[in-house]
């Protein structure tokens, strides 16, 4: 389990659906189940790269777009923030 973790997001209601974009930072075990998840839901994973060059847990950080009915929107970075092994 890990103890670092962002996530940054912005919402916009843009006639009638939800615009949203936004990241995560993962470390490389949850990148594809993330990913897997969120483009089920209709996400799109617009970019996975990493900033550091010898951090330790390797940190990845996931940028994604969705443009939909809000409650689908959320569903799905809800689902894919289940994939994230996060300390509560």
């Amino acid at each position: 389990m890990h103890h670092l973790w962002r996530r940054e997001d912005r919402l916009e209601m843009v006639g009638g659906k939800a615009a949203s974009t936004g990241d995560l930072v993962l470390v490389g075990k949850e990148v594809n189940p993330v990913i897997k998840v969120l483009t089920r839901h209709g996400i799109t994973v617009t970019a996975v790269h990493s900033h550091m060059l010898f951090e330790t847990p390797r940190l990845f950080f996931l940028h994604w777009w969705a443009y939909d009915d809000p409650e689908k929107v959320a569903r799905g970075l809800q689902a894919a923030l289940e994939k994230a092994d996060i300390k509560k």
